[in-house]
């Protein structure tokens, strides 16, 4: 269930994998509301990190979701590598034997997350 103003990368490449990205106050409220998350570490991490990459199962799907509350470039490139290890991992690619694999997905996320924030969808 996401909200319809939030944005979404989606990979199609991976079975059209989607990506929540969380990069304003209102849509992360909104997003802990819709998951009845408050109770949970993440509600209060708007505040305490600059950017977060993390992954949620619901019935047993993944739920990828990056949130950056500073998108500056250096943060958005270490939620991205964090990304694409989460990914690599939930799809049982592995991670140590596949550096190429890994440079191309942080790469690919690294561009459509810096296209989301800077509005150029």
């Amino acid at each position: 269930m996401k909200p319809n103003s939030l944005d979404i990368i989606i990979v199609e490449w991976l079975d059209y994998l989607e990506i929540l990205v969380i990069h304003k106050k209102e849509d992360f409220d909104s997003f802990i509301s819709a998951h009845k998350l408050e109770e949970e570490s993440i509600a209060g991490d708007w505040d305490v990190t600059n950017g977060l990459a993390c992954m949620f199962k619901s019935e047993g799907i993944p739920f990828f979701v990056f949130i950056f509350s500073n998108p500056k470039t250096r943060i958005i490139v270490h939620e991205c590598v964090h990304m694409a290890q989460s990914i690599m991992e939930e799809m049982d690619i592995p991670v140590n034997s596949n550096s190429e694999v890994l440079a191309y997905m942080t790469d690919f996320l690294f561009t459509k997350v810096k296209k989301i924030i800077h509005g150029d969808k």
